[in-house]
């Protein structure tokens, strides 16, 4: 009879899965930051990023579903909500296991709705919200760039803003709880 090695590791493999999609490259660098922020080794939990390249809300859920969310225990898509979406393709994210998270307008709404406790995102456009978030704090490069989101979103600023953004307090929730 052959003993294994014990010197060997067997691979260490998550308790807990989670999978978190971005519509677009800023969507997928601020879930890489949040999960930079919040995810620790010993939580147990795996987290992967990914983002479906932009497009309306229907393709992004194509292609959340192409990437089998129900092989994790938690799948969530980040949305914007500038385009419609039919509800053909909200039953079919729903028979998917996948949760939907839809920004105020974009994600840079999103941001400013953070930042500043005063803006309403009702009377601006996408292009208007664009265009005033990188005014204001990050160019459209540094977007993509999940370090450069520690410059304006500390971790005890976004613990501040969870009880407020009820968007952030979701993501961060699905990022980190077992349920």
């Amino acid at each position: 009879m052959s003993r294994s090695n014990p010197f060997i590791r067997k691979p260490r493999r998550p308790n807990w899965t989670v999978l978190a999609i971005g519509e677009g490259e800023t969507e997928k660098a601020f879930l890489q930051f949040l999960k930079g922020l919040y995810n620790k080794r010993e939580d147990g939990i795996s987290i992967k990023v990914n983002y479906a390249g932009g497009g309306d809300p229907e393709c992004v859920i194509d292609h959340a579903i192409k990437m089998n969310p129900k092989n994790y225990n938690r799948a969530f898509v980040l949305l914007d909500k500038d385009l419609p979406c039919r509800q053909t393709y909200l039953k079919k994210a729903r028979t998917n296991k996948l949760e939907l998270i839809w920004c105020v307008l974009c994600i840079e709404g999103l941001f400013l709705k953070i930042l500043e406790p005063a803006f309403d995102a009702s009377v601006k456009t996408t292009s208007e919200c664009k265009r005033l978030f990188e005014g204001k704090y990050l160019s459209e490069g540094a977007k993509l760039d999940p370090e450069k989101y520690a410059k304006i979103f500390s971790h005890g600023f976004i613990e501040s803003k969870r009880g407020q953004v009820q968007e952030l307090d979701r993501i961060i929730k699905l990022m980190t709880e077992k349920i």
